[in-house]
């Protein structure tokens, strides 16, 4: 037994399956977006927030990073004189180290 609804129902069901068909079930294309719409305005904003929001998160977090590598280069660079004359004189004459 088949009520009012059910077959108003099945009815729209194959309307909907006709114009999936016709369409490629992505359904008739809409009006295009008014780019001055106060909608995309605020999109557009949060968007614009957002990317600044992270770009300054990450230059804070690779701040400590840059100043580690900095302070490395700076030791490696002023202690390699030492290294070179350790190397030169010192270490060139010594036994091998033994195990």
């Amino acid at each position: 037994m088949l009520t009012p609804a059910g077959d108003r129902m099945r009815e729209a069901l194959k309307v909907a399956a006709v114009q999936a068909e016709e369409t490629g079930g992505l359904g008739r294309p809409g009006r295009p977006v008014n780019k001055r719409s106060p909608f995309l305005i605020g999109m557009m904003a949060a968007a614009g927030v957002a990317v600044t929001y992270g770009a300054v998160e990450l230059v804070i977090r690779a701040r400590s990073v840059l100043v580690l590598i900095g302070l490395a280069l700076f030791i490696a660079i002023g202690l390699d004189p030492v290294v070179a004359w350790l190397t030169r004189y010192c270490w060139a004459c010594s036994s091998p180290c033994s195990t």
